[in-house]
């Protein structure tokens, strides 16, 4: 019994020693990383932001500056920037690095802005995917689609589609010289250029019918002539409404 009653009590002796040293260790750290908190070493010298084209870098660095708190790479929150900079709808991802010792690398992926919608009473942005994102401000350099009710219309993906092949597309038809897009549940797709013409392009087979839009202009060119609407919406007979 005494040698059961030695062992019992040797053990408690240990825990409680052990309890005490990782107190010890758990305090020395925390010492540790508020000394290192203090060191100019570790002073942020540069935030470095790549990968951004939309969101101005003005912006990204002062939401990782009100993050930062004495400025020192260790007092980082990473994951507090990361989950503000990803509230911007233009911004799809973050990715934060520290560069020892003095600098802050945030990588900036946005999503590609191609349109402008306008429903419900507001400016929408229209990505790559045809997702529709409320608009802070206006991108006056972008094509407008008009005619959708909600974010959610099926009409906006064949939008899409003919804005991707318009973007390949130079001259007359390049995506530079195309003001609005209108949608039509009955007609389709219709286009309107920078130069007023109205070019109706119905509901599908886009491709085929650019190529054809194309030796039109190019007809018109060489005779001269500008044409104020020209209906596509049949590809084997186009009509021509000419310009005065």
């Amino acid at each position: 019994m005494r040698k059961n009653r030695y062992k019992k009590e040797r053990g408690w002796s240990f825990v409680l020693k052990s309890i005490f040293l990782l107190i010890l260790i758990s305090f020395g750290s925390i010492i540790s990383y508020v000394y290192l908190c203090q060191l100019s070493y570790f002073a942020i010298k540069k935030i470095i932001v790549i990968g951004n084209e939309q969101v101005p870098e003005t912006k990204i660095v002062k939401v990782a500056l009100n993050c930062i708190g004495k400025k020192n790479l260790l007092a980082v929150n990473v994951r507090k920037i990361r989950y503000l900079l990803l509230r911007d709808p233009l911004i799809k991802g973050v990715k934060i690095d520290r560069i020892w010792p003095d600098k802050l690398k945030i990588i900036i992926k946005e999503r590609h802005i191609i349109a402008l919608a306008y429903f419900k009473n507001h400016w929408w942005w229209v990505d790559e995917t045809g997702k529709c994102l409320f608009a802070e401000k206006k991108y006056l350099d972008l094509p407008i689609v008009t005619g959708i009710k909600a974010a959610d219309d099926p009409q906006l993906n064949s939008a899409i589609k003919l804005l991707y092949l318009l973007k390949e597309e130079k001259g007359a038809l390049s995506l530079k010289n195309i003001s609005e897009i209108h949608l039509d549940k009955d007609l389709g797709l219709t286009v309107f250029t920078l130069n007023g013409e109205e070019i109706l392009l119905g509901k599908n087979a886009f491709s085929g019918k650019l190529m054809i839009l194309r030796k039109v202009l190019v007809y018109l060119q060489q005779k001269h002539l500008s044409a104020k609407r020209i209906d596509l919406t049949e590809p084997d007979r186009v009509y021509a409404k000419l310009a005065h």
